[in-house]
């Protein structure tokens, strides 16, 4: 993001002790356990055991010519002859019939498991299996592709469940979780798949469907006409063996379409937007949507609860209207704008709840300076003001404390990181702190971040530059974990960010902090994997952790500002940010590309598979698109954005907002919450990606970690 340590947060905490999720990623949260829906197919393995003639007929003695001799040749040969009868019967009754009981994959739209049976399954079983027993016998027929041929495909849903489909697809939604994939229909060689195909890749009204990836190749112009949706699931498994989808190596799966999607690559095509008008507008409406629903159901709580309409009011702060308010005034609605600052301006700040320092400041503070900074409402500077008062308490010293009671002014830690601060919240104060002082003309605000950073530069980490992710109250690092992700992110994106609002001055602490956590970065952790996607490791006791969070995805936008800003007098090093930028930012758009959406964590191992399953409707990559779209605008940065913010309208949004999922390949498994941080940073970083001439800009504002602008003008 331009934004926070576990940027997002991933589900509510309730108490004084409760876990902040921006950080915490699955090592630290309770892991959901994520049960298949889809039965597993059971392999039989099928050995012939060599039986030596001797020892079939018991080894015995009589010469070959002897009548007793026949008589036991003859007796072994009716032997062996009613052994094949038998094994035959019992074959083609207990072998698994494609068509005696169609399963139907529990794949990415979540169907459960369902059992079909027709009155001809006997018949369909026993031919079924004397096929089977025809092929272990030797009469498989010679074909090119009967290896890669895979079982039967279910049958097509009903006509009834079609037109109801087809209905909802002309009206933009889709029935049951089952979204039709739109695909390119023009291009020499034909068409691959198209609108009458259903998710299982069968023909419901004609057309021409391809059977195999080469196939789909051979009929498109180019791979990305290709619709590799429908490969993942045919019969509850992977069914081309040893294929290869993408640019990596399949493998013979039968766990189900879960395991598909860590295998193989797919591909949901989207028709590209028509104009940037469109698409802003488009993304209007999504907030719109999101807001109005939380209006709706919860306006002057945290947050909405979207599936069952229940309220989250975790910090008692109105945490959606104030967090929502600058994307508000960006996005020209008055009318809403109107009404959030009128609550502000009675909201009370003093609340007798244990909150997060950290999520406070950024969301919080930083919506109500965000608000000032644009709207110069002095509403807005007297709440910053009365905010920052209550957490004062936690801000003494050189390492801020965690947690405060905004009533009582308690203060301590986390209950999950006793006796310790996080790295990336105490390095992310700084934006905040700066604006409110040089708004209210009061220092002593600036001087609590600052004093934070002096102390660091203090400190001398294994890694010059790159901070352990816990450090205790008297500066002591206590454990050896660094990350760009969770829990170390923002602490890196603020030094680059200070330098800027600091007037970009030549020997101020920020720049060269940022430039040395950069250079050891890059050395240390930058990592290419054997498919070529380039990503930030992370690091434990000195090795590598080869796996990246979708919060690492910041990052790219946070390189491509610093070359754009000139961080570095050598431009080739700002060249070799800006080329990590990038590259890494195709790394996080492929994980958008091979999951229905985004999943939390993926891992390298060495291809990129699934690490952290849940989506929390992250901000960080859309983030890094809007900031690589100002600085090079390269056209493909904004079809990306617009391809993510497809995918947010497909599988995350429902009729009161938009859910969270607990496992991105079962876009049915949705989470009842809609965090604030989709309306303060996917939106307003999607709607300024596609403002030709956007009022807010790289060139005049900071964004925080939450995507709130600071002016630099303020500087």
């Amino acid at each position: 993001m331009l934004t926070g340590p576990g940027r997002r947060p991933s589900s509510s905490a309730s108490s004084a002790g409760a876990v902040s999720t921006r950080h915490l990623h699955h090592q630290q949260r309770p892991h959901r356990h994520f049960a298949r829906r889809t039965p597993s197919t059971p392999q039989s393995s099928h050995s012939v055991r060599g039986l030596n003639k001797r020892e079939c007929c018991g080894g015995g003695g009589g010469s070959v010519g002897s009548p007793g001799t026949a008589l036991f040749v003859l007796g072994c040969l009716s032997g062996f002859l009613l052994a094949g009868l038998v094994m035959s019967a019992v074959l083609m009754f207990i072998l698994p019939s494609p068509s005696s009981a169609e399963i139907a994959p529990s794949s990415f739209h979540n169907t459960a498991p369902v059992i079909k049976s027709d009155t001809t399954s006997s018949s369909l079983a026993i031919s079924s299996a004397a096929a089977r027993l025809r092929t272990l016998i030797g009469f498989a027929p010679n074909h090119p592709t009967a290896e890669a041929k895979g079982p039967e495909v279910p049958n097509y849903p009903s006509k009834e469940q079609r037109e109801a489909d087809r209905r909802a697809a002309e009206k933009g939604t889709t029935q049951g979780g089952s979204p039709h994939t739109v695909v390119n229909t023009g291009g020499a060689g034909g068409d691959c798949f198209e609108r009458d195909v259903d998710y299982y890749g069968n023909d419901v009204e004609g057309g021409h469907d391809a059977k195999t990836p080469e196939d789909c190749q051979a009929q498109c112009v180019t791979a990305d006409k290709c619709n590799y949706f429908t490969f993942e699931v045919k019969r509850n498994m992977c069914w081309l063996k040893n294929t290869k989808i993408g640019r990596r190596p399949g493998q013979d799966l039968v766990s189900g379409p879960r395991n598909c999607s860590e295998t193989m690559e797919i591909r949901e095509l989207f028709e590209p937007y028509k104009s940037v008008q469109a698409a802003s507008d488009a993304v209007l409406g999504a907030f719109k949507h999101a807001y109005g629903s939380y209006a709706k159901h919860c306006f002057g709580k945290d947050e909405l609860r979207p599936m069952s309409k229940g309220c989250i009011n975790e910090f008692g702060l109105g945490l959606t209207i104030v967090d929502a308010l600058d994307t508000m005034y960006i996005m020209g609605l008055h009318d809403e704008f109107k009404r959030a600052r009128d609550w502000v301006a009675n909201m009370r700040v003093d609340v007798p709840k244990h909150v997060s320092v950290f999520e406070t400041i950024i969301r919080v503070l930083g919506g109500l300076l965000s608000a000032h900074g644009l709207s110069k409402d002095p509403v807005f500077l007297d709440k910053s003001l009365a905010l920052a008062k209550q957490l004062s308490p936690a801000l003494t010293g050189n390492i801020p404390k965690s947690r405060v009671n905004l009533r009582t002014g308690q203060t301590g830690s986390h209950g999950w990181a006793p006796n310790t601060a996080v790295i990336a919240e105490v390095g992310s104060l700084q934006i905040e702190m700066w604006y409110l002082t040089k708004a209210s003309k009061e220092q002593r605000w600036n001087n609590y971040g600052d004093q934070v950073i002096r102390f660091l530069d203090t400190r001398h980490p294994q890694f010059p530059g790159l901070y352990p992710t816990f450090i205790n109250f008297n500066g002591g690092f206590s454990q050896n974990h660094i990350s760009f992700g969770a829990l170390g992110d923002s602490l890196y994106e603020y030094l680059l960010k200070m330098w800027i609002l600091n007037g970009k001055q030549a020997n101020d602490k920020y720049r060269r902090m940022y430039l040395q956590s950069i250079d050891t970065m890059m050395n240390k952790l930058l990592t290419k994997s054997n498919e070529g996607l380039w990503y930030i490791a992370e690091m434990r006791g000195g090795n590598l952790d080869h796996k990246m969070d979708h919060l690492t995805c910041f990052a790219p936008g946070m390189l491509a500002l610093g070359y754009h800003h000139k961080v570095s007098t050598d431009m080739e090093v700002n060249k070799k940010h800006l080329k990590a930028a990038e590259d890494v930012l195709e790394t996080c758009v492929q994980m958008y590309i091979r999951w229905p959406i985004s999943p939390e964590m993926v891992r390298f191992t060495p291809y990129m598979t699934i690490g952290s399953a849940t989506n929390f409707q992250r901000p960080e990559t859309v983030e890094s698109l809007f900031v690589l779209w100002q600085v090079t605008k390269n056209e493909k940065w904004r079809k990306y954005g617009w391809t993510i913010f497809q995918k947010f309208e497909r599988h995350l949004k429902v009729p009161n907002g938009y859910a969270s999922l607990n496992h991105v390949a079962d876009t049915n498994s949705k989470s009842d919450k809609m965090e604030s941080f989709l309306l303060a940073e996917t939106h307003k970083y999607l709607y300024l990606l596609f403002q030709d001439n956007p009022s807010i800009t790289i060139d005049t504002y900071v964004f925080n970690t939450e995507a709130h602008p600071m002016p630099i003008a303020a500087s």
